[in-house]
Formats: structure tokens, sequence, C-alpha cells
């Protein structure tokens, strides 16, 4: 049983990413489940006569053969077979931090635990802020005004986007400072 990615089968483990974020599918009666999944996991090599202190490297994870964490979807595995099953790979993620967004946007997108057509049971998700802005800094584009009139778009790095969001916390404590109506207050980006 292998893994699709957009349509076809995603048989390669890419060194640049570190996960995905994935989909099994019961086809006889729909039911799904949602998850993550590393490509690659930690490995330390211990101290040898060569080698003085040890090796932290990375070895390829059991993701081939990945049927989720959940134990009634791993009973139904064992009981019907690995044909009765559809495995997507939703996104493909560069960080662990990426990773577990994705994986929760999902299941709360979804409504996972509001409906018996999941297996998922539970959410659990811990993410630090410096990993998820990391991994989306890229994604942030905005028009800016360069004057007379005239807009400009641009990708903002990461301090790019430190810069705009204090920029805006500041004019927000200014604004709501002044006694001025909230319908009123436009926001500009510069």
């Amino acid at each position: 049983m292998t893994w699709y990615y957009q349509g076809e089968k995603y048989l390669d483990t890419p060194e640049d990413y570190q996960g995905f974020v994935y989909i099994i599918t019961e086809l006889d009666t729909g039911k799904r489940y949602i998850g993550k999944k590393n490509f690659w996991q930690p490995k330390t090599l211990p101290i040898t006569k060569k080698r003085k202190r040890r090796v932290r490297t990375r070895v390829e994870s059991n993701w081939k053969d990945y049927f989720g964490s959940n134990k009634e979807l791993q009973q139904l595995v064992e009981a019907k077979g690995i044909n009765a099953f559809k495995r997507e790979i939703l996104h493909l993620c560069k960080s662990k931090g990426e990773c577990s967004y994705r994986e929760t946007k999902e299941q709360f997108d979804r409504e996972v635990l509001l409906t018996d057509d999941y297996y998922n049971g539970i959410i659990n998700c811990r993410i630090g802020a410096n990993s998820v802005k990391k991994g989306f800094t890229n994604l942030f584009n905005l028009w800016h005004k360069i004057g007379a009139g005239q807009w400009c778009y641009r990708t903002l790095t990461k301090k790019g986007v430190k810069k705009w969001l204090k920029l805006q916390h500041k004019r927000r404590r200014l604004l709501t400072a002044q006694t001025v109506p909230r319908a009123t207050l436009t926001w500009g980006l510069w």
C-alpha cells in the first residue's frame, strides 16, 4: 500500500521536508483519520575510539508502512488488510512546527471531533510561535503605498513581518487611546 500526493503515488523520501499531514480513508465506510508523520527521526551515534563526541544525525522513519496512531484504526487495518484503506498526503511540511500547525488546522477545519465520520478522538497540539512564523513568513505578502497613490506588492522577510506587526500594535494603541468611534478607524499597512 502506497501513499498518494496530489493524485499520484508518492514513494521518495524528500531531503528538504521534515514531515507531512495525511488522511487515511476506509474505503468501505468512508470513515477517515487525519494525522501527521515525520519523514525523519533523530539518531545519536555513540562515542567510539575514532569519535570523541556523540554525533547527532537523522535516519528515515517508518513512514512508508505507517497507518496512524489511533488504536481503533490499527485494529481495523490488521483485521481488514491494508488494501481496504487509502492513504493520502495533504501537505508536505518543512518543519515539525509547521507539521503540527497544519495537522491541527485540518482537524479543526474538518470538525473531526464533532462528527462520527472521523476516527480522531482528540486534538492535541503544542506549537511555538517562532516555528510557525519561521515557516510562514514567506507567505506574508503585503501591499503598501509607495507614494503618489501608487501601491506596490511586497514579500516580507521575517524582520519585515516583525516590524510591520510592531507598527500595527503602535497604531492600534494610539488610535484606541483617542476617542474616535471604532467604525471610522481605517488601517493602513505603512
